[in-house]
């Protein structure tokens, strides 16, 4: 059970996290009303005429719906997580497995903050295939909008991440110009969730090959059907 004092104690460390993200940036990543998620891909539908195409097994069925790749980032900006430093100041663009989420909550703060004496945080727990876990806090709006938006199993690309060491282990934290986009959906639940269930043989491009590598690697190690 934990006790009052490691509460207390967990509410400075992420105060203290809070003013080292704040300082980062002051800057909003964008006007008032838009989403810090970027919108999912437009599901197209497609008939392909049998008479106007050859094709083997492997290759695109009769009658075919596909949602083909659209990406907001460039892979190559992305920061494999064995391979993240914590210079002051610097902020890095992740793209990884999303292991498990700790709901959204509100945290008491010593010192006012625009004008507020809480924050809300969610956590998400981030993995990718080099093997290296990395503990990301949500903050505010990107706390409200992507724990609920989010789930384990998706592919997930975010932006502008500051970093921190606490106990000598990196931990990542939102930032005002934070964005993220749901890359891929490895559990979806209904037929909403194709929309984030892009078709990755469409894979002309870093970016795509990426996110299927990071598909195949986590259909592989946690065993999705």
């Amino acid at each position: 059970m934990v006790t009052e004092d490691e509460w207390k104690d967990e509410y400075e460390i992420l105060e203290t996290q809070l003013i080292s993200r704040d300082d980062v940036t002051d800057e909003s990543r964008w006007t008032e009303g838009t989403s810090c998620l970027y919108p999912s891909p437009t599901q197209v539908t497609q008939t392909l005429d049998d008479s106007r195409i050859q094709r083997d097994e492997e290759t695109y069925s009769e009658s075919l719906v596909y949602n083909p790749p659209e990406w907001y980032f460039e892979s190559q900006s992305c920061t494999p997580l064995d391979k993240l430093d914590n210079r002051r100041g610097a902020l890095h663009n992740l793209l990884f497995h999303l292991n498990d989420i700790q709901p959204i909550r509100t945290i008491p703060l010593k010192k006012s903050r625009r004008g507020q004496t809480t924050a809300s945080l969610a956590e998400f727990e981030c993995m990718d295939d080099s093997g290296t876990t990395l503990k990301v806090t949500l903050w505010d709006d990107a706390a409200a909008e992507l724990a609920t938006a989010c789930r384990p199993g998706d592919i997930i690309f975010l932006s502008s991440i500051s970093l921190s060491t606490f106990r000598d282990h990196l931990q990542g934290s939102t930032t005002n110009t934070t964005r993220a986009q749901i890359c891929f959906r490895l559990r979806p639940f209904d037929l909403t969730d194709d929309t984030y269930r892009s078709d990755l043989r469409l894979d002309f491009d870093l970016t795509t090959r990426r996110v299927r590598e990071l598909v195949n690697w986590a259909k592989k190690l946690f065993e999705y059907d």
